[in-house]
Parts: C-alpha cells; structure tokens; sequence
C-alpha cells in the first residue's frame, strides 16, 4: 500500500509561515483512520487520559530520525488487528510551500522497519528528514533523563543538534554504519585484521568523531549563553563527557585531535575485538548538568529538580537559531507545572513561534492550563481526536 498523502484546506495565513498543516494517521496506536487539518499555528490539544493525544505526538515525531518519543517497536505502533500497516503523513508549509513527508511500516520484513517519502519519493535514509525539518519534544517520562543512560542522552543531545547543524544526523548516520563495519572485522579477523583494512576507517571515523563532539559542544554552549534568567527555573551547564571529548578538549588543532583518535582507535583494536564494540568515541558520551543554585551534579538531584533543569534546557534550546523549521512536541508537561512556571513556559513557547519558523503541538487534559493561548493556539478536543 503505498504512502498516503494528507489533504490541505486552505488558511489564512501569511506567506512565512511554518508549519505541520495535515496529519493523516492510519492503523496507527488507537488511530484506524484519522485526518487533522490545521493551520500553521501553536496547537493545543486537550483531551481526557487514554484518548491518543500522545499518540498524535508520537506520529510526529516520526519524521525525525530514530523510533520517535517512545522509542518504541514500530510494530508496537501498530492498531491491534489491524490488516494493512501502519501509515502516517503530514503536509507541512513553509513559505508559502507545501511539502509531504510519509512513513508507513514495513509489514512484510522480517525486521522492525519502516519506510519514508518525500514527495512521493523513498529516502534512503532517515538522517534525510532533517533536510526538510526538525522535531524535538518533552515528555514526562524525559523528567529522568539527566540520571538515565548515556544513550538516551544522546539521542537527546544530538535531537537538538540536529536542528543546529543540518549535516549532524548524516554524520551520525556514516558514524554508526563505521562503526558496525569496524566491529565486523575485528570479529571475524580479530587483532590479525589487516591494518590496511582498518586504517582508513578509524581515520574516517577519527574525522567523523571531531565533527560530532564539536557540533554538540557548540549546542551545549550556546544553551547555557541563551538560559532563562527567570529564577523560576534552574540555571546549568551542560557538556558531553567521555574519553574522545576529553581529547577533542584538550587539543587544539583539528589535524593534532584526528591524528590522537586514530592512534587510540588502533590501540584499543585488541580490546575492541574481545568487547565486540568500539570502546571509544562520542557513541560513548554521556550529558553531565550541573544545578548551579545547588553547585551539584543534576543526577544528584531530586526528581522534580532534574525535570526543571530538562525544561530549562528546553527553553534555552527554543531561543536557539536553527537551519530549517522546527517542530516541537511538550506532552502533559503544563498539567504538571504552577502558574509562575507555567507562565514562562508558555510566554518562551509563544515568543518561539512569533520570532522564527517553529511550531508547537502541546498536549494535556485541562484546556483552562492553556488559556493565555486562547487567542494564539488553534484547540483540538476529544472530538476532534474521534476516528
């Protein structure tokens, strides 16, 4: 079946606007079929617990690289009993254009696949999709990621670089492959592996590792530049931390640091072949905050503490400039915040989407937590959500 395209309605809107306009979901989570046509606005949607409004978010976060805000089995997307796959597409403006992403599952595999469209067109990748947008989000279950696994806060890290650096999600995309290719020789020839062999491909891994470390130190600094000075909110640093990014610190010259990954990443050939993995580089980070006011580690710090500090992040990241549209996903996070918080939140929000093209999908079960908004947002109920 192939990928299906949303139809547009027509909208009043100015010609540089951005923005999800359609969404088309089917045989996806609780969704058989289900069509949202909206304008490029912030939109709010406001519904009872159980009723898919994470759902929806999810299928947007699709079209940013990875198994979206889940992190979930694509098959566990799909509608139980369900015959035909699950699909989803959006229609998305951007100056006064109109362009169509699609992604639907790969039924028949043998593996946990899916496919993408742009244009009507596969892509071969999906570092591709941050050639046309970017998607960051909140969920609640993020309150935990400053004390979670150094994979999750990469995934996360590298999330807000590649709306910072539009070459980041391919450089992470060869990375990986590079690093699977290197690990498939070590374990078929083991440390008698020709060097010939494994050279070039620690020296393009070594160039690669350079590139990645700076793009997502160049992020970490500038959300600590751009952070709210509101007390309301936590101030931090934040900085990836590992043996490469130790290296990457401490030498200066591009050519100098390339040079001292392909000597560790030869070193580390017997280690590496034993392990089965690759036992340096940015793959191997992990995201150290500091809460300033309490001069202390975020892992250290109270629950309610670490998921301030991962808003604050977000704010700081909002403020940010970035290559292409952006598309930002807060799920039941006003529900949970006081009025003083939450008005900063969504005053930031609302300053994001007037000052850049971005646009904001926010989720929760009270539509009177959203009412500053009420003139700005476009609302979806529980009605709206109905297959």
């Amino acid at each position: 079946m192939p990928l299906l395209a949303p139809t547009l309605l027509s909208h009043d809107i100015g010609a540089h606007a951005f923005g999800v306009t359609a969404l088309y979901l089917q045989h996806f989570r609780n969704f058989k079929n289900l069509q949202l046509e909206v304008g490029p606005h912030p939109i709010v949607l406001t519904a009872p617990n159980g009723s898919g409004k994470t759902n929806i978010l999810e299928a947007l976060s699709l079209f940013s690289p990875g198994r979206g805000l889940r992190s979930a089995r694509f098959k566990d997307m799909q509608q139980q009993n369900a015959e035909h796959s699950w699909q989803v597409g959006i229609a998305v403006m951007e100056d006064g254009l109109t362009m169509d992403l699609g992604t639907a599952r790969v039924l028949e595999s043998t593996t946990d696949k899916r496919l993408l469209k742009y244009q009507g067109e596969l892509l071969k990748t999906q570092a591709l999709l941050t050639d046309y947008l970017n998607v960051v989000w909140f969920t609640p279950a993020m309150g935990s990621l400053l004390s979670d696994s150094g994979q999750v806060q990469r995934q996360f890290v590298d999330r807000l670089v590649f709306a910072y650096d539009a070459q980041h999600a391919k450089r992470r995309n060869s990375y990986d492959k590079l690093l699977r290719e290197r690990a498939s020789i070590l374990k078929e020839y083991g440390v008698q592996a020709h060097g010939a062999w494994l050279a070039p491909i620690e020296h393009t891994l070594s160039e690669l590792s350079y590139d990645i470390i700076r793009s997502r130190r160049d992020v970490l600094l500038n959300l600590e530049a751009l952070q709210s000075i509101t007390p309301l909110f936590p101030r931090f640093t934040a900085a990836m931390i590992g043996e490469a990014e130790t290296l990457h610190q401490h030498i200066q010259s591009k050519e100098a640091c390339v040079q001292a990954f392909s000597d560790q990443y030869a070193r580390n050939r017997s280690l590496d072949a034993i392990k089965g993995s690759t036992s340096m580089g940015p793959h191997r980070a992990k995201l150290h905050v500091m809460h300033l006011g309490k001069q202390m580690p975020a892992e250290f710090c109270s629950t309610g503490e670490q998921k301030m500090l991962v808003l604050a992040i977000i704010l700081a990241f909002v403020k940010m400039p970035s290559q292409k549209g952006l598309v930002l996903l807060l799920d039941d996070v006003v529900d949970h915040l006081d009025h003083g918080h939450r008005s900063v939140l969504l005053d930031d929000v609302m300053s994001l989407c007037s000052s850049k093209k971005s646009q904001v999908w926010m989720t929760g079960s009270d539509s009177k937590a959203f009412e500053s908004m009420r003139h700005d947002a476009m609302f979806l109920s529980h009605e709206h959500l109905s297959n």
